[in-house]
């Protein structure tokens, strides 16, 4: 079983909040889910 500690949750919570407000910053720039996604997809380091 992992445990996260309270750093981890705390951070977690930043990034999913730090998520959000960039995905309403791109609806609000007109940048649709689909072209975030393409980003995304390829912006990703490969492993």
């Amino acid at each position: 079983m992992v445990t996260m500690t309270h750093y981890q949750k705390a951070t977690e919570k930043q990034l999913d909040r730090e998520w959000v407000l960039l995905m309403k910053k791109a609806k609000e720039m007109g940048i649709s889910k689909r072209e975030i996604r393409k980003f995304i997809d390829v912006e990703r380091p490969s492993i």
